[in-house]
């Protein structure tokens, strides 16, 4: 019995040196590994309507200095750009594959995808849902993109706030998210 007690702490004690060294390389931001243009388009959609718009501002500076901290130099594109062509083509693969076909002259292109959601009345909180899809490609080679997917559930106080204050209030989790698959993606291409 004290015989296994010590076993036990043992191994405890071995997991937990383990598990802190993973960690210790785990967090560490995966850098390109030389400087890379990268083509960005971050775009709102919206499900009772056929718009494509972009997003607060707030985000896209987010986005930006995440993306310079990793040795890539982006350059954020103006969605007025990209919607009409955007309306069109519903899926992120094929929005990606026609963002890289306009930015060949980029390293990477990078697309993140937002659609706001009202979801209910809840608790005297007004719930949204917003869906994030983000991309990140080759910009010559889309088929080989790294995508993530996620919904955000945003609790908001006002009846009058909208798409807008449940994008900007998503933006944290948004910036998450692009952490994440830069890791990805940066660590395969």
């Amino acid at each position: 019995m004290v015989l296994a007690r010590k076993w036990m702490i043992v191994g405890a004690l071995f997991a937990g040196v383990v598990l802190s060294s993973c960690a210790a390389k785990h967090g560490e931001a995966v850098l390109a590994p030389s400087p890379m243009s990268v083509a960005v388009l971050v775009v709102a959609d919206y499900p009772d309507r056929a718009e494509v718009t972009g997003v607060p501002a707030a985000i896209g500076e987010a986005l930006q200095a995440e993306l310079v901290a990793r040795n890539l130099h982006p350059e954020l594109l103006a969605p007025a750009d990209y919607t009409e062509e955007f309306a069109s083509l519903r899926t992120p693969l094929h929005r990606l594959k026609h963002l890289s076909e306009q930015n060949r002259g980029s390293d990477l292109v990078l697309l993140v995808q937002t659609e706001p959601r009202y979801f209910s009345l809840l608790s005297g909180r007004y719930r949204w849902t917003v869906e994030v899809d983000l991309a990140l490609a080759p910009a010559n080679d889309p088929a080989n993109a790294v995508m993530r997917h996620t919904k955000v559930p945003v609790f908001l106080e006002f009846h009058h706030e909208k798409e807008e204050e449940a994008l900007t209030a998503a933006g944290p989790m948004i910036e998450r998210q692009l952490r994440r698959l830069l890791d990805e993606g940066l660590g395969g291409f």
